[in-house]
């Protein structure tokens, strides 16, 4: 789905659910929110925004709030977005479609869509996702009986013989699984496993977001088992912890130093010759140059991989282990130069996806903010 007349603009307060202050053109503009949950982790003071100008030129407010930047990572919060892309992308969800019908009546409830195929009919409730956390997305960021209710009527619909879903539209990139938000509404954890239990099939997915458009794209892994809450440390306990295990560290260095284990020695270096080999190359030229692709990232790290691997094998089969294990420095080192060589080179004759590009971009915007 696409967005018309988009700018961007600061975020100044939201006085209440449904209208924002935002600074457009260097003018302070009410816009609507078109989103009534919480939002408290997006919108915060002198972030980032795009709003769309109102089709209708009589409307009260003539702006609407679409997206907003949370770090490295653009992130449509429009909580009719979810819909509007799942509607594009039924065909994909379900290949043999053959109706699509919205606002579907079953039981006491009205759910989003009813997918009609030659095999019967499937429900589908679709959920917008905007709270992350470290990679983490989370549902509901407010307690929510309706939501409850629409898991209950889905695990009827099974019951009754029908195929039911609920689709976690997650609406950003970067985000590695999703999990109900049991510290907000313990009810709807349960309700979202209880259906689960019964036959309802819960799947999230990603969206490659830009300001004025958003897609569907991948899928995310669902974490359902409940998590375990232990107790937290205190931080003068982190603090004493944190300094017995440096004294263990040194302790175990001195001895290693002092004793020359051999083992140990040739252990270390090949696991630093291999891991700085692999990685080097990729690490240095990706944070300073938004042209690496991700095949040249790979190659490197394979080509640092089978050299050290390789030279292994070639003096070992001359010469013995033990002389592969005196040239494990020197190894590394070669390792390494070739990490270096070889990811530019390739870089230079490949491609990122659209995808990867957009990406590398939010990341190197991320940079472009915090200075």
């Amino acid at each position: 789905m696409n967005y018309r007349q988009m700018v961007p603009g600061i975020f100044l307060r939201r006085p209440n659910r449904f209208i924002a202050h935002i600074e457009i053109n260097g003018k302070e503009e009410i816009c609507h929110v078109k989103n009534t949950g919480r939002c408290r982790e997006l919108l915060q003071p002198g972030v980032r925004v795009w709003c769309q100008r109102a089709e209708n030129p009589n409307r009260k407010t003539a702006w609407d709030l679409i997206a907003v930047r949370k770090g490295g990572k653009l992130i449509n919060m429009d909580a009719q977005a979810p819909n509007r892309v799942f509607a594009e992308w039924a065909a994909q969800f379900e290949p043999q479609l053959t109706a699509l019908r919205r606002e579907v009546t079953f039981g006491r409830s009205r759910l989003d869509f009813c997918l009609e195929t030659p095999y019967g009919l499937h429900y589908v409730e679709v959920k917008g996702v905007t709270l992350e956390n470290d990679g983490v997305c989370a549902f509901p960021d407010a307690p929510t009986t309706r939501g409850v209710k629409h898991l209950r009527e889905l695990t009827d619909c099974v019951s009754e013989g029908y195929e039911a879903y609920v689709l976690l539209v997650i609406q950003m990139k970067g985000v590695s699984e999703f999990r109900p938000h049991d510290e907000t509404d313990p009810d709807f954890g349960r309700a979202m496993r209880g259906a689960q239990a019964g036959g309802v099939r819960i799947l999230a997915v990603d969206c490659r977001v830009k300001p004025d458009e958003m897609r569907i794209d991948t899928a995310v892994a669902v974490d359902l088992i409940p998590a375990i809450r232990k107790k937290p440390t205190k931080p003068e306990h982190q603090m004493i912890l944190t300094r017995i295990l440096c004294l263990v560290f040194v302790a175990c260095s001195f001895l290693f130093a002092t004793r020359n284990i051999p083992i140990i020695v040739s252990l270390m270096s090949f696991s630093w010759g291999v891991v700085s080999g692999c990685f080097i190359g990729p690490y240095i030229w990706g944070l300073f140059s938004k042209k690496i692709t991700k095949i040249a990232a790979l190659t490197g790290m394979l080509g640092g991989l089978l050299t050290v691997g390789l030279s292994t094998l070639v003096i070992s089969l001359n010469s013995g282990f033990s002389s592969a294990a005196a040239k494990s420095p020197e190894m590394g080192v070669s390792a390494m130069a070739i990490s270096m060589i070889i990811v530019p080179l390739v870089s230079a004759f490949t491609q990122n996806t659209e995808a990867e590009t957009d990406r590398v971009s939010e990341l190197f915007n991320c940079f472009k903010e915090i200075k």
